[in-house]
């Protein structure tokens, strides 16, 4: 019996162990350059006299040199192997953000640390290990694939947060950049090792309703569409990660139980990913998409009202689940309207509409934030975009019935 199951264990890892990899490596390359970024941004404030909205520019600015560097990374998956860029781009990063944490210069630590967390966004985030995957799996295990990846990358928040802000309490915020990354190394070695050094050239996944030029695909209805969605979500994403912290701390809790509950609502991603697949049984992709929209919508509002610890924690619960199931569905509608051919050279111009509001939205906020001295008008603006992407995706689906219909 032990032999069997041991056998059947290996079996199904050797099934998926591209997704695994690379969810581990999402772990780490996600973990010192966001999530770490986004406890440490109160304690270079009060250490260093930075303001929210300078930290959150410098935030902003690496994801619009992240978006810069996606284009020319897809088009390199699209053609040669995945390891090149992977294990190039966490070098490079990580040697750039460790001399930020010891530069004291507000100048010297926005230029290093933008060009080290750009060239990681770039180089190993889901704009690159999602078409990767695409090319890899068929769309019969897609889906799976999805959610093995973003349910292993989802343990990013709840492991980096609260060590994070336990170190931050303890060792500053520099030592704390500097004894993380070695561990994001320790994540992303397994997948620059295990992964085919080679991904197959598909045919499947066309969409040959579609012209197939780049230029001709983007001027498409349904995938211009589908990018607005994406990007949408990316930026209310963005800033919810960014300042969660901060947010949940100027509720009256202190940074260790605040950073706890941000840890926990990149936890509850992993509940929400695993509810996915019986999710879309039910109700089908569209409605699944709805739902999740309207779940997330819900969160921003609590977090409009908080103060007492049960909204705090319904904002948590309602927007990890809800953003967490969110993202491989939006893979899986790219994966399909994209087609695998296109896929990395598509995901790569998207990821620069979908920087450039990930890093519009956390700076705003940090503007509203040192205009105003609270997060109100910030949350209300979130609230105002969850509903035009609801709109924007009624019509993405008229669009795709137009055209062609998106078949999971």
């Amino acid at each position: 019996m032990k032999v069997i199951l041991s056998g059947n264990i290996f079996l199904w890892y050797q099934k998926w162990q591209n997704a695994i990899l690379l969810g581990l490596l999402t772990i780490g390359t996600y973990g010192v350059p966001i999530y770490t970024f986004s406890v440490i941004l109160n304690s270079m404030r009060d250490i260093e006299g930075w303001s929210v909205s300078t930290l959150a520019g410098i935030y902003a600015s690496s994801l619009l040199v992240a978006g810069g560097i996606a284009p020319f990374a897809g088009r390199f998956l699209d053609n040669r192997s995945p390891r090149i860029i992977i294990a190039s781009g966490l070098i490079v990063g990580t040697f750039f953000i460790l001399i930020a944490s010891i530069s004291s210069s507000q100048i010297y630590f926005f230029v290093f640390w933008v060009i080290g967390a750009g060239i990681l966004g770039g180089t190993t985030h889901y704009n690159v290990t999602m078409p990767i995957l695409a090319k890899i799996y068929d769309p019969t295990n897609r889906t799976k694939a999805y959610v093995i990846l973003t349910i292993i990358g989802a343990m990013s928040g709840p492991f980096f947060v609260p060590l994070a802000g336990v170190l931050t309490e303890n060792y500053g915020w520099r030592a704390t950049v500097q004894l993380l990354l070695p561990v994001m190394i320790l994540f992303a070695l397994p997948a620059i090792y295990g992964l085919r050094s080679k991904l197959p050239t598909p045919h499947e996944g066309k969409n040959i309703n579609f012209p197939q030029s780049t230029k001709k695909l983007l001027r498409s209805p349904q995938i211009l569409l589908t990018m607005s969605i994406v990007t949408l979500a990316g930026l209310v994403s963005s800033s919810l990660i960014l300042h969660q912290v901060a947010m949940i701390q100027a509720t009256g809790l202190t940074l260790g139980t605040a950073a706890f509950l941000g840890g926990l609502r990149s936890f509850s991603q992993i509940p929400g990913r695993l509810t996915l697949s019986p999710l879309v049984e039910k109700f089908g992709i569209s409605k699944s998409l709805y739902i999740l929209y309207i779940v997330s919508l819900a969160g921003l509002g609590t977090l409009y009202f908080a103060g007492p610890l049960v909204l705090c924690l319904l904002f948590v619960f309602l927007t990890g689940a809800g953003f967490g199931a969110m993202l491989p569905l939006h893979g899986i509608l790219t994966a399909d309207v994209y087609g695998s051919e296109k896929i990395g050279s598509l995901t790569g111009i998207q990821h620069i509409a979908v920087n450039i509001a990930s890093a519009a939205g956390p700076m705003l906020m940090g503007l509203s934030v040192d205009f105003s001295n609270n997060y109100e008008i910030a949350i209300s603006v979130l609230i105002v975009i969850q509903i035009l992407l609801i709109i924007t995706f009624f019509f993405q689906q008229r669009a795709s019935k137009s055209t062609i219909p998106i078949n999971f």
